[in-house]
């Protein structure tokens, strides 16, 4: 920050005192009083008010504000960040510190590191202590940190993991954290005075499993089912019957997790159960985009590649893997939180394809994904089953496929579309009326027929083979689980012409376009 310098009262030239020396070694100085205004000034970035010289609001809150956080971040930072677990202020405050990086996309080194080390801690503090409200804390925090993460240097997911794991929060920032399942639950019945049941969990335990035991344990009449819910005992929140146990409740010693069975009024308790999911996948595409942050922010392409071999050997320890990228909750998609909680899945399931493109396009083309590239295809796979009516994921999900086949080359001209085109074939044999996904599927197999020739062909037909419905004709009715042989006549027919690239996908595709053969030893091996 500037130095100010304030006028001294007028003194006789002998009465005036000597400053030269504290001039030669002032240093940059931050004013106190501007912590009292700071969180009105963040307010001001957005006050375009000019006064009679030209001068906005807004271009000196920015200037001020900037200089400092270069001057003195950790004094500008403490006076609000230091009241964020103050539950009162806390939306106030996230709010002003999202506007903060948003005008500010590139902080100051010292500035970003300390935001990180804050919000890190913000939800250690809430994971330490759950409560109510405590989801709804740490989904905030999650979706401040993945912005700030280009600012921050040197975060290794290696260090990350060993840090969170001895805190024991690395499941709640990490989207590959493997953390063995609790062994025992306690279940409370709706008397507080009963005594409380103690249940096994294993990997595949679901809370409707729970449920259904508990119900039985504490004798509840079956009229009285469907208006008993599981709640979890410290935060009161409702759990989704359909979810696995082992996702919520981690292994600790000497230490069970308690759950209730309360009584609820069914419309209440599905109201709840949609604001927890939406929370959930919150905080779950959070943990997805700070993932693809920290990889995409890498120094050097050495460093990107160091971060992709962990993920991968992480994903493939994680048993939730690739079944978080892909659960979707169809059931509640009606209600007062419908619209919402379809469009956070939509963001859901696009931040996940996001972070396997980038996986993908940062490893080296001769790495033997052979053996393990199916697994990390089905959630690009599934997004298109799920989502292929939303033009938008459809265009960047094959052009995600695209980039794959031609980075991947020599898996592909061997094996790799045997993991691509059965779910093509399946969602373009039963989707023939929409005319968009058809086109759309057309230009791609155009584009891999391009790239790989023979092998494309010869894996298409091998591919397909197993999936033709040679029984449709005679009983009448169409197994969606089968492709029509009259639909596949249609896509080979469609290889013949000029197909239009109607969406746009080849804006998305890496490289040189148009697109041309891949010339090289292996398409010749056909």
């Amino acid at each position: 920050m500037s130095l100010i310098i304030f006028p001294l009262p007028a003194l006789g030239e002998e009465e005036r005192p000597e400053h030269s020396h504290h001039l030669q070694t002032a240093q940059g100085f931050f004013p106190s009083c501007v912590c009292a205004a700071v969180l009105p000034i963040l307010h001001l970035l957005d006050d375009h008010d000019v006064n009679a010289d030209g001068v906005s609001v807004s271009e000196v809150a920015n200037k001020i504000i900037w200089d400092c956080i270069v001057d003195d971040p950790i004094l500008f930072l403490r006076h609000f960040l230091e009241k964020l677990t103050n539950k009162e202020r806390q939306e106030e405050l996230t709010f002003l510190l999202r506007k903060l990086m948003v005008y500010f996309r590139k902080l100051p080194a010292q500035t970003a590191h300390s935001i990180f080390n804050y919000l890190v801690g913000f939800v250690m503090f809430y994971v330490r202590s759950p409560c109510e409200g405590g989801q709804e804390a740490i989904a905030g925090a999650i979706s401040l940190l993945w912005l700030v993460v280009p600012c921050v240097e040197g975060i290794y997911f290696k260090d990350l993991k060993q840090t969170l794991k001895k805190e024991q929060c690395d499941p709640y920032l990490l989207v590959c954290a493997n953390v063995a399942s609790a062994k025992k639950i306690l279940v409370h019945g709706p008397d507080l005075s009963s005594i409380p049941s103690q249940l096994p969990i294993h990997e595949d335990t679901q809370f409707s499993q729970i449920l259904q035991e508990s119900l039985e344990f504490f004798n509840i009449p079956e009229d009285q089912h469907h208006c008993h819910f599981i709640v979890d005992t410290k935060t009161h929140q409702v759990h989704n019957q359909n979810s696995y146990v082992r996702d919520f409740y981690f292994f600790r010693r000497n230490f069970y997790p308690q759950l209730s069975l309360v009584k609820m009024d069914p419309e209440d308790a599905s109201l709840a159960l949609q604001k927890r999911v939406f929370m959930l996948k919150f905080i779950e595409v959070g943990k997805v985009l700070l993932t693809n942050a920290v990889l995409e922010n890498a120094s050097n392409h050495q460093v990107r590649h160091n971060h992709v071999q962990f993920l991968h050997e992480e994903f493939l320890k994680l048993p939730s893997f690739p079944r978080k990228a892909l659960e979707t909750e169809f059931d509640m998609y009606s209600g007062a939180w419908g619209k919402e909680l379809f469009g956070m899945d939509c963001l859901h399931k696009f931040s996940w394809t996001k972070l396997m493109t980038t996986m993908f396009n940062n490893m080296n083309s001769t790495f033997t994904w052979s053996s393990d590239l199916s697994l990390f295809l089905n959630v690009i796979n599934g997004t298109i089953i799920l989502l292929f009516e939303d033009t938008s994921i459809l265009r960047f999900c094959l052009s995600s496929l695209i980039n794959t086949c031609r980075h991947f080359k020599h898996v592909f001209a061997t094996s790799g579309f045997l993991y691509v085109m059965p779910t093509l074939l399946r969602v373009y044999s039963n989707n023939q009326p929409n005319s968009v996904l058809c086109n759309a599927i057309h230009f791609v197999c155009r584009q891999f027929y391009v790239l790989h020739r023979k092998p494309f062909v010869l894996q298409l037909f091998g591919s397909v083979a197993p999936l033709l419905d040679m029984t449709c004709g005679a009983g009448g009715t169409l197994d969606t689980s089968k492709v029509q042989p009259d639909n596949l006549f249609k896509m080979l027919l469609a290889l013949e012409k000029d197909c239009p690239d109607n969406l746009g996908v080849l804006d998305l595709v890496h490289g040189e376009k148009p697109l041309k053969a891949l010339v090289g030893r292996h398409c010749l091996l056909l």
